[in-house]
């Protein structure tokens, strides 16, 4: 067994064998190796329900990710030979995995109590609903979320990559530090689950799961400190405020709609690490009457990463724009769609 407790292909048979491992209503019947020959399953499986008993080549990987069992259908699509049909199993069948069996015609048993089998004009028998037995151990269990984020976050600005250490350098050119392993790992796990590719260039092949992935996990900053107030000059407030972050060397980041799309805002919304700093001297009434103003002190660096110059001024990313609001109410999710277009049109910038 590896480190998460998966058996390897003979402890499976052996555990096929011995009647531990089964999927009712189906019965082993028989398990065999497959003999010399270009077309060589891991195993051939015989399957007998009633009457019925129809064989299957079956391809085992160790490793559940959609990579992984992209790569198995086709295998055992390839050793079909004669009346045999093709069948993977793996460590663990999620729902979207059983969909994928189902789109690809494959039967397909894991090892926790899932599966499909499918014999056209004959079985369809569809189980679901079992906990993985086996979860992987990762060296990065969330590489949607927090730092790790970074590196989908631009994936979705940047066209292509020709290297991890570009993938690197991109990062930091953007404003923050993320180590060169930390890199490889998540972009090997990007790859896994088949939202990116890495050869012949390291680039996205699905942006719509990326971004979904990314809002999945994302979650509003840690926040020191709120002040709400009014202010009479939004355009006096914006500079004084940006020109007492320069000079007293603290981030400071605007949230606006009217930087990435056409709706007006009236409302001023800025994240910085220190409030009472950008603040000063700035003819801000701290009120919560007929607010116009928002100051969020947070030093959460995923607010600042990527920040865009705009009538000279930073402002958050589209992107984490666009995870603020979709996780945001029905308003804010119909803003959303706007700037998700946004982004999907123009990889290798919005820069």
């Amino acid at each position: 067994m590896n480190e998460n407790g998966v058996p390897r292909e003979s402890e499976v048979v052996r555990l096929l064998r011995s009647g531990d491992l089964t999927f009712e209503p189906f019965r082993v019947t028989a398990l065999s190796s497959p003999e010399r020959g270009p077309v060589r399953p891991d195993y051939i499986m015989e399957l007998e329900w009633g009457d019925r008993r129809r064989r299957f080549a079956v391809e085992y990987k160790r490793l559940s990710t959609p990579k992984q069992l992209d790569e198995a259908i086709q295998q055992a699509k390839q050793n079909v030979v004669g009346d045999l049909l093709p069948m993977v199993m793996v460590p663990y069948l999620r729902p979207s995995a059983l969909a994928r069996l189902v789109e690809t015609e494959t039967s397909g048993i894991d090892l926790s109590g899932n599966g499909l089998v499918t014999v056209p004009g004959g079985w369809f028998v569809y189980k679901t609903g079992e906990r993985n037995r086996y979860p992987a151990r990762a060296p990065i269990k969330a590489v949607y979320a927090r730092k790790s984020s970074l590196v989908g976050r631009v994936l979705l600005v940047c066209a292509q990559f020709e290297s991890v250490t570009q993938v690197r350098d991109e990062i930091e050119r953007r404003g923050a530090v993320l180590s060169l392993g930390t890199v490889s790992k998540v972009l090997r796990a990007l790859e896994d689950d088949l939202i990116i590719q890495r050869k012949p260039a390291i680039r996205v092949i699905q942006p719509d799961l990326l971004i979904e992935k990314l809002a999945d996990s994302f979650r509003e900053p840690l926040t020191s400190r709120v002040v709400t107030g009014r202010v009479e000059s939004r355009d006096t407030f914006l500079a004084r405020a940006f020109e007492n972050a320069r000079r007293q060397s603290v981030s400071l980041v605007g949230r606006s709609l009217e930087v990435y799309t056409t709706l007006p805002e009236s409302q001023v919304t800025l994240y910085t690490t220190s409030a009472e700093s950008v603040l000063q001297d700035t003819m801000f009434e701290e009120t919560s009457r007929f607010s116009n103003v928002s100051v969020i002190e947070t030093a959460d660096e995923l607010v600042y990463f990527d920040a865009r110059p705009s009538n000279g001024y930073r402002w958050i990313s589209p992107v984490q724009l666009y995870l603020h609001l979709v996780n945001g109410g029905k308003r804010e999710q119909e803003i959303a769609t706007q700037l998700r277009a946004l982004i999907e049109a123009t990889p290798n910038d919005v820069r």
